[in-house]
């Protein structure tokens, strides 16, 4: 489970925090699975119990493919960068200097915020903007980013919030971003 961060690791690199999806994302999977069962077992007729078993059969498939990525994917901070990988159907490689983050924002809504888990979107001179979504704990993973990206910082990290140069960019929050009309609609359908 953890050999890719372990292989992509470079010299004289230090793993600082590890983090992996949330057991949420197999949760949508599940209901469907046992919403199924009773429709499945109460069919009066072949044509219901056709259309409950084959209900079954794509909720179990779906619960398999949630099960793989969640076991699968995981995510890193280092010394250096933030790398991982995430998925398996759609899967997605992560690999994201330090020293190119421009913003770390994370947004969780009431659900998230009481289980432990959100979304992640990091943005980065000249690389696509990386979105996971149901990561656990995503506010520690965004604080121990935004502390090695202040450790790794020439000056050290800045008092000043219009600084570009320290972290102060990094810990936005998404209401702030609000006022400086800088979110977008895709920050707000993470919530």
């Amino acid at each position: 489970m953890s050999e890719y961060i372990e292989s992509i690791l470079r010299d004289n690199e230090q793993l600082v925090y590890r983090a992996k999806l949330h057991w949420i994302v197999a949760l949508w999977p599940l209901l469907f699975v046992v919403l199924s069962v009773p429709v499945t077992a109460l069919s009066r007729t072949a044509g219901l119990a056709l259309l409950g078993q084959l209900w079954m059969g794509f909720a179990s498939i779906w619960v398999a493919a949630s099960v793989i990525d969640y076991l699968i994917s995981e995510m890193a901070v280092t010394d250096q960068r933030i790398v991982g990988k995430v998925g398996f159907f759609k899967g997605k490689l992560i690999d994201t200097e330090l020293s190119r983050i421009e913003e770390i924002v994370v947004t969780q809504g009431a659900v998230g915020r009481a289980l432990g888990y959100g979304s992640l979107v990091v943005r980065a001179r000249r690389e696509p903007e990386l979105r996971i979504h149901r990561l656990l704990d995503p506010e520690r993973f965004r604080q121990m980013a935004v502390e090695q990206t202040s450790v790794n910082t020439p000056d050290g990290p800045s008092n000043d919030p219009r600084s570009q140069t320290g972290p102060a960019p990094l810990m936005r929050t998404l209401s702030e971003r609000e006022e400086e009309n800088r979110i977008t609609e895709r920050d707000r359908q993470c919530e």
